[in-house]
């Protein structure tokens, strides 16, 4: 990944973000169809999942999805979330949409905001509950 991932805007490091996760899936076996903003899945097995990509940059810590854009009740809808720190490799995490039906430290479910909204606190200390979504150990229970 370059080092600049610091200076770009929000919508070059979101392409990246998606550039990233379609190579991840690829490299999977799995078939891929870009529609706006989701993925339609097709993993080597033929499972089909909808994927929503997100991404932030280190110091970022808050991640919104829009309720718009998510249904957390569709069991085959996954955020794929890219964390970017600088010139190392970004992590990846794939994170099914009915987590956000417990809100706790790292899933927030805000249904009274003016937009509804879901979010991530991806805080250091919210980091051990994210880790269990980490892409490479999770893609297998899909």
């Amino acid at each position: 990944m370059d080092n600049n991932v610091m200076t770009l805007t929000n919508q070059e490091l979101n392409k990246k973000a998606k550039e990233f996760v379609k190579g991840k899936f690829k490299a999977y076996g799995a078939q891929l169809i870009e529609k706006n903003r989701i993925f339609s899945v097709k993993t080597e097995e033929g499972i089909n999942i909808e994927v929503l990509v997100k991404s932030i940059r280190r110091p970022t810590e808050y991640v919104l999805i829009l309720k718009k854009y998510m249904d957390a009740q569709q069991s085959n809808f996954y955020i794929s979330l890219v964390i970017f720190s600088g010139g190392e490799e970004p992590e990846l995490f794939l994170i099914p949409a009915n987590a956000f039906l417990e809100p706790n430290d790292l899933f927030r479910d805000r249904p009274n905001y003016k937009v509804p909204e879901f979010g991530m606190n991806v805080s250091n200390k919210n980091m051990p509950l994210l880790n269990i979504y980490k892409f490479e150990s999770y893609i297998g229970k899909i």
